[in-house]
């Protein structure tokens, strides 16, 4: 079987699923052979068969499909002015030559089949439905080009008599704008058209949205001027003056093109110039264009519905038919942390300590040159054989419909866009409504192949927070599942998450392999504060003769004034620090580090219990990954068995608190000079005392050793 007859079968299952009924047809041609088609009925099971020779793939509208219709858009006229003048949806497709040529609606009840044809006999707009067909992608034309979707939403939800009502109205635009006369006669003309629709009872707004529409269309080079006529002509009309109408209309653009006005817009060709307008119709054209039908359900009927199950690509981060966006500021390291997450995806490894559903992954590099892509991913271990497909180039205008295409062929696990505007581009990223409209096609794309789309992002300049912090218009965050916040300080980096399925992910540090180009989790950034704080308070102390108000700490140890509180209260707990004194006026606290001196243990506020070491806690190590190349150590580290101050592996010297308070201040390097590493271990009252490890000692022997020294 080859590529095209996969790709083919492959978007007939998806088809299938959606509840749209599917039709052969050879290669490169429009119409099926097969008899009896519109009442054909494939099923999973057939479409190996039916498209193994690589066919064309139609799709049966109306009743066999749930009311699924086709706005065949057959003439330019047509295509300029759809936009305006239909619903809007989210499911178009055409091709290189004709691009969005085809709307699709679905409808309760189906309208019946409509084609509406100019004089001459040519086509201008077909509405089809029960009984008939349309080829779709990705089949060949017979002209050659490929079909594609230029948006893979959901069709809207539409009332059948209003889409036959703005289809016709669609097709006299058309047929107006193919016939509107040449300059010289355009005034006339617009006069005429507006005196017919608002007699008929169409509202001025209405009317004039029609003109423009058919000014625009035809190239007219005065349509403020027609917007002009149309107000002229309701003024005329609402003083009881006469206007022009139906008869100017035929002078000018003749009886076969009326009769079709006529009838395509429920115009009585025998109206009187002089009869007033008829009330608005109650579905104006430029009404608000959504469905006419709300389906509403009980809240039992809801509350019955089994719980959905999340489907993750990344654990409790990245949903499997989701979008994400990894923002930062330029430089941060988005793109290093994005191709991790591509190696993680396809071995089906962890990625920042969350498991992974394995699969294959399309990474789009729209802005890097290929040779760094590759040279990363060597670095990272990458074999080869991984199933990762790279895109490493610009993208082209229709990026995003391409994009699809490839997932609905290799069915990716992961799909990561890096940067987002280099492939949805969109004339001002800040405006709400042109955003939302070109991230549709990305969302639908994820929502339908079941791919999680991951897209790179910047963070705009200023303090703004979580979601206000992405560069654009909201729409960005209100349109993903998962915002991945990706901060640079000039001590490390941190992530954090805000999602819609899942509990966010509290900010982290992420620690750099320099020699791998590998990113990790560490720990969380308060921890990581906290730790470098601690690192900042033990190396002050060591350095001081003398014990230390606390205020002189917060003098000289850079950090939130809090943390440092905190940290201080934690030190003191954990017996690495030493607080004397009774902590009020006149008798302030003093703190000193533990074991840089034998502290007399009836100064401290919080007596030590009997037996108790004076020893340090161990600490996860952590790397400050602020640093330009993701990966420089930081000198505060967390990993603390450096800091002066801090106590080796040693021996135990055991002193009871009568023994103690005898002995003079004597530093810990002393101590260790004469007998060897040790640790002070405060015994309470007890007169007995430890040996050094391979020798008998007691507290006369330590003064006397002190003393020869």
């Amino acid at each position: 079987m080859n590529g095209q007859a996969q790709t083919v079968q492959g978007a007939a299952h998806g088809y299938l699923q959606r509840g749209w009924r599917v039709v052969p047809i050879p290669s490169r041609r429009k119409a099926p052979v097969l008899d009896d088609w519109p009442h054909l009925q494939l099923e999973e099971a057939d479409l190996a068969v039916a498209f193994g020779n690589g066919e064309n793939i139609g799709l049966l509208t109306g009743e066999p499909s749930g009311g699924l219709v086709d706005v065949d858009l057959d003439s330019p006229e047509g295509q300029v002015l759809a936009e305006r003048l239909l619903p809007p949806t989210g499911r178009i497709h055409g091709r290189a030559s004709k691009p969005r040529s085809h709307f699709w609606y679905i409808c309760d009840q189906p309208p019946q089949p409509a084609k509406f044809q100019a004089p001459d006999g040519t086509t201008l707009v077909e509405l089809r439905s029960t009984g008939q067909q349309t080829l779709v992608p990705p089949s060949l034309h017979p002209s050659g080009e490929p079909l594609r979707w230029e948006q893979a939403g959901d069709p809207s939800l539409v009332d059948a008599q209003m889409l036959r009502r703005r289809t016709a109205h669609l097709a006299a635009a058309a047929l107006l704008s193919r016939s509107w006369p040449r300059p010289g006669s355009r005034h006339d003309a617009a006069l005429a058209l507006a005196g017919t629709l608002l007699r008929v009872g169409w509202a001025e707004s209405q009317a004039t949205g029609f003109i423009r529409a058919v000014a625009e269309a035809s190239g007219d080079e005065e349509v403020r001027a027609r917007v002009r006529d149309v107000t002229s002509t309701a003024r005329r009309l609402s003083e009881g003056r006469p206007a022009t109408g139906i008869p100017s209309l035929k002078a000018l653009f003749g009886e076969d093109v009326v009769r079709r006005l006529c009838d395509w817009l429920s115009l009585n060709q025998h109206s009187d110039s002089s009869r007033p307008p008829l009330p608005a119709p109650a579905l104006p054209i430029e009404q608000a264009r959504v469905s006419s039908r709300l389906t509403f359900i009980p809240l039992g009927d809801l509350m019955s519905q089994p719980e959905e199950e999340v489907r993750w690509v990344v654990v409790d981060r990245l949903p499997a038919a989701g979008i994400s966006l990894i923002a930062g500021r330029p430089k941060a390291g988005k793109s290093t942390l994005a191709r991790c997450l591509v190696l993680a995806v396809a071995r089906g490894e962890p990625w920042l300590g969350f498991p992974t559903l394995q699969g294959s992954v399309l990474y789009l590099a729209l802005e890097e040159k290929e040779t760094e892509v590759r040279r990363h991913f060597e670095a990272m271990g990458a074999s080869g054989d991984e199933p990762v497909f790279i895109y490493s180039a610009r993208a082209p205008q229709d990026g995003v419909t391409l994009l699809r295409q490839a997932a609905e062929e290799r069915r990716p696990r992961l799909i990561i866009v890096d940067p987002l505007l280099r492939l949805v581009r969109v004339r001002d990223a800040n405006d709400y409504a042109l955003v939302t409209a070109a991230l549709e096609p990305l969302l639908a794309l994820a929502r339908e192949t079941e791919a999680h789309v991951l897209a790179v992002h910047h963070l705009g300049k200023g303090n703004h927070q979580a979601g206000d912090a992405i560069l654009g218009s909201t729409a960005i965050f209100a349109t993903v599942d998962t915002s991945l916040i990706l901060k640079r300080s000039d001590k490390y980096r941190t992530l954090s998450s805000i999602q819609r399925y899942g509990e966010d992910l509290e900010e982290i540090v992420l620690v750099f392999d320099p020699e791998t180009r590998s990113v990790m989790a560490g720990p969380p950034r308060q921890e990581a504060d906290e730790l470098h704080l601690a690192s900042g308070i033990l190396a002050y102390l060591g350095a001081r003769r003398e014990p230390v108000e606390e205020a002189e700490i917060h003098e000289s140890v850079e950090g939130r004034r809090a943390v440092k509180v905190k940290t201080l209260r934690r030190l003191v707990e954990e017996g690495r620090v030493v607080r004397s004194g009774q902590g009020r006026k006149g008798a302030p606290y003093h703190y000193a580090l533990a074991g840089s001196r034998l502290v007399v243990p009836n100064t401290l506020r919080e007596p030590v219990e009997p037996g108790s070491k004076i020893s340090e806690r161990p600490h996860r190590d952590w790397t400050n990954s602020g640093s330009p190349d993701f990966g420089q150590a930081d000198s505060g580290s967390g990993d603390l068995s450096n800091v002066a101050g801090a106590e080796p592996e040693s021996s135990e010297v055991r002193l009871s608190r009568e023994q103690a308070g005898d002995v003079p201040l004597i530093t810990l390097a002393d101590v260790e000079r004469l007998l060897g590493p040790v640790q002070v271990i405060y015994d309470g009252p007890s007169q007995a005392v430890t040996p050094l490890e391979g020798e008998a000692s007691s507290s006369a022997k330590v003064r006397e050793r002190r003393q020869d020294a």
